[in-house]
């Protein structure tokens, strides 16, 4: 016969004519995969749940590592143990985390404000932030709010900055209220535009402000000029702008518009809302026109009938401020 068929066929019959082109032993379990020149059994395995892996262009292989044969939603699957994947139980509001041993496992669910908090050695657990001294912590849904409480009762609260660059004055509008007993005025290096100028402080009232300059009942009790004392017990006098280098008999105190600025701390007794009376105390230091150094030392008292403070003023009895800063706190009653 000169044409191949189920008869005269070759054996193994090639794969150009729908054979396997090699003698195959059947396994239980195997896989029939073909190579690059014939049919194969890739033999069955005794270990269940392994799965198939692809060779690279070359014979398929049985994985070493086990998987579970269902999943449920949400599921994850890992290494429980060595060549064994198992199913992590999903869970809810909560986060992934591994103890010490590197076992990964959900937190407990998470409520408002809490955060994964490690511990050296240990599994991290959900927990929320805790107040420190003066600090208060507002968890809500994903948020934290942390708030200071400016030291609590008895104790200085930063209000607000000004910052002077060529100013007429620096305003502190509508920062007094009945929240604070007192008030402390801190200043940083205010440089007058020109020189012989003074320091003035004006009071406000009304949310405008208005600001007072003319009508003060005042009372300068002392003023110390690099340890000179200048005691005026007693003086007083009316429409004054009031001035923080000024001496009681209203000589002024040159301040100089090229070497250093004013520096200090001023502290008013002011309470909007109970008294019309305020009091000051000042303690400052500034270089004159001459590049001397001065420490003044002030005590004073005014008085403005028609409504309460508000406000407080910085500016100086000519020109502008050139630069420099203040900074307002209040004094909580304790």
């Amino acid at each position: 016969m000169t044409v191949n068929n189920a008869i005269n066929s070759p054996f193994p019959t090639s794969l150009a004519l729908g054979g396997t082109n090699a003698a195959l032993t059947a396994s239980n379990g195997g896989i029939f995969y073909s190579t690059a020149s014939a049919e194969a059994i890739l033999a069955g395995t005794a270990t269940a749940n392994q799965i198939l892996l692809s060779g690279s262009s070359t014979t398929p292989a049985w994985s070493t590592a086990t998987y579970p044969a269902t999943t449920t939603s949400g599921q994850l699957l890992y290494s429980s143990s060595a060549n064994v994947i198992g199913g992590l139980t999903t869970g809810t509001t909560s986060v992934l985390v591994t103890n010490s041993s590197g076992v990964p496992a959900w937190s407990s669910s998470m409520t408002n404000g809490q955060l994964i908090i490690g511990s050296t050695g240990g599994t991290p657990t959900p927990a929320t932030l805790t107040a420190g001294t003066n600090v208060t912590i507002t968890n809500g849904a994903n948020s934290i709010t942390i708030n200071s409480t400016a030291g609590g009762a008895g104790s200085f609260q930063w209000i607000a900055t000004q910052t002077a660059s060529s100013s007429a004055s620096l305003n502190f509008n509508s920062n007094l209220s009945s929240t604070y007993v007192a008030y402390r005025l801190i200043l940083i290096n205010l440089l007058p535009a020109s020189a012989n100028a003074n320091l003035w402080l004006r009071l406000g009232t009304g949310a405008g402000p208005t600001y007072i300059s003319s009508g003060y009942l005042y009372q300068l009790c002392d003023i110390n000029n690099n340890g000179s004392n200048l005691a005026y017990p007693g003086y007083t006098g009316s429409g004054f702008n009031q001035s923080l280098l000024t001496y009681a008999n209203g000589n002024g105190i040159s301040t100089s518009s090229t070497y250093g600025g004013v520096c200090g701390i001023v502290d008013l007794f002011v309470t909007s809302g109970s008294s019309l009376v305020g009091s000051g105390v000042s303690q400052m230091s500034y270089e004159s026109y001459n590049d001397t150094t001065f420490y003044a030392n002030t005590t004073c008292s005014f008085q403005q009938p028609a409504a309460n403070f508000t406000s407080v003023q910085l500016l100086m009895s000519t020109g502008n401020i050139a630069s420099g800063s203040a900074y307002l706190y209040g004094l909580l009653p304790s």
